[in-house]
């Protein structure tokens, strides 16, 4: 049966991967986002729908705006108002994003994605606080996912720099050489007025770059981040599941209390080693193949390992 092409979203938002999510979350927020400020002019509201939306989404430029409006942090990376904006970004996004999924994994995306952002919006904020040609500078807030969508490119760029796309459909370049491009042209426009947040692509090109540095490595940086935000993900869903109710049940039989033997030290040494042992294996595994690669048995196992 032919779907219909509201089925047909639906579909692609639940099984068209990670980058497919995200695209479709930054495309929603620019249609939002643009209906709310054309609001602002039918109605003639005095920019009551713009404060909103600077509210909420924009990234303040200072560490003291960004204090009573943290959450920024994360909104500002899946919004736009320019129509050129968001396409060169989700057109990067798509090519890049799929590309990026299929060597490295879907989880693995989605936290070179966010972290990516993070990074960038928190170096250009420090520079506006500490480097005196920003300073001077009468910047205002900060959105895009220009800073995350560098991370991602720049990730797949330096893990296969030899891959090759073509420009047009017909100029074949490597990956490495379109990304030291696009680097060389942000660091070159650092200085240039032009209301583009250059520093925020570098710092967003620096987590791509550094994440998949030793990527089968326990110590690799980015899988260090998934492990820790998968733990803090586990916790925070622990908050809201239900805890069951505890029933107490009249014992009609009398039976002897069974006492198991203490573990011997060789018993409990051997115990911990053994699931230490697990635990490596689990987290080599990821650092190969990406988290969506565990099976169900060894997600819960690391969801209920404890933090030291």
């Amino acid at each position: 049966m032919r779907r219909t092409f509201i089925e047909d979203i639906k579909h692609q938002y639940k099984y068209g991967g990670v980058h497919i999510r995200l695209l479709f979350i930054n495309i929603s927020a620019f249609l939002v986002i643009n209906i709310l400020l054309m609001l602002d002019q039918l109605f003639m509201t005095s920019g009551v729908f713009a404060s909103f939306v600077n509210a909420l989404i924009v990234l303040p430029p200072d560490f003291g705006s960004l204090l009573f409006k943290p959450w920024t942090l994360f909104t500002y990376m899946f919004a736009h108002i320019d129509f050129f904006h968001i396409l060169g970004n989700m057109i990067f996004l798509y090519f890049g994003g799929d590309l990026f999924r299929n060597l490295l994994g879907e989880r693995r995306l989605l936290y070179t994605y966010l972290v990516g952002g993070i990074a960038g919006g928190l170096l250009q904020i420090t520079a506006n606080e500490f480097i005196p040609f920003f300073m001077e500078r009468s910047v205002g807030g900060m959105i895009g996912a220009s800073a995350s969508v560098m991370a991602v490119f720049i990730a797949v760029a330096f893990f296969r720099p030899n891959a090759q796309v073509y420009l047009f459909g017909i100029f074949a370049v490597r990956l490495i050489v379109l990304a030291l491009v696009f680097i060389a042209m942000d660091f070159l426009n650092l200085t240039a007025n032009d209301n583009v947040g250059h520093l925020a692509h570098l710092g967003g090109a620096l987590v791509g770059y550094l994440s998949v540095q030793n990527v089968h490595s326990h110590n690799n940086f980015m899988s260090k981040i998934e492990m820790w935000g998968d733990r803090k993900w586990a916790q925070l869903m622990r908050i809201f599941r239900k805890t069951p109710t505890m029933r107490v049940y009249k014992n009609t039989q009398t039976k002897t209390p069974n006492y198991g033997r203490a573990k011997s030290d060789e018993a409990f040494l051997a115990e911990k080693k053994a699931k230490q042992e697990r635990i490596d294996a689990i987290l080599d595994k990821i650092s190969k193949k990406g988290y969506d690669s565990l099976s169900k048995d060894e997600k819960q196992f690391l969801f209920n390992q404890k933090e030291d």
